[in-house]
């Protein structure tokens, strides 16, 4: 059975598909998140830290750090206070609060799936622009 949100929960198809455990060490893991729309790009969701899987992702400091898989560095990353950090990150940069919608707070797993998303979409998207402001535009 795949990792539970609650312990009694599958985990949503779409999670499943997305989020996986990455290890790059003996001593050291994360979650690993793609984007489709942001190829190329991956996210890193460990612990304040930066070490491990974070144990309790509801209240745990988490660092949410993006990467594209051609270079090394990080591009850029966030740290947040768990569930509470989620939604104040997402309502800031995306308009509202996950856990306010009608049909209740998104499970954990998503909420974190979600918030690696706006981030890779942003990093990918600025990219893109970047590239394009360096290209000569079309005759008109």
């Amino acid at each position: 059975m795949p990792l539970t949100n609650d312990g009694n929960t599958p985990q949503h198809p779409r999670e499943a598909a997305q989020l996986s455990v990455y290890r790059p060490s003996e001593t050291t893991s994360a979650w690993r998140v793609t984007e489709p729309d942001a190829p190329g790009l991956f996210a890193l969701i460990s612990d304040g830290q930066g070490l491990t899987i974070p144990p309790a992702p509801e209240t745990d400091d988490l660092t949410i750090a993006i990467f594209d898989e051609a270079i090394e560095e990080t591009l850029g990353s966030i740290e947040v206070d768990g569930r509470e950090g989620l939604n104040r990150w997402y309502l800031q940069n995306v308009g509202h609060m996950p856990d306010k919608e009608p049909d209740g707070p998104r499970p954990i797993i998503e909420l974190i799936n979600d918030v690696a998303c706006h981030l890779m979409l942003r990093f990918y998207e600025a990219d893109q622009d970047a590239v394009r402001a360096g290209q000569p535009q079309p005759a008109g």
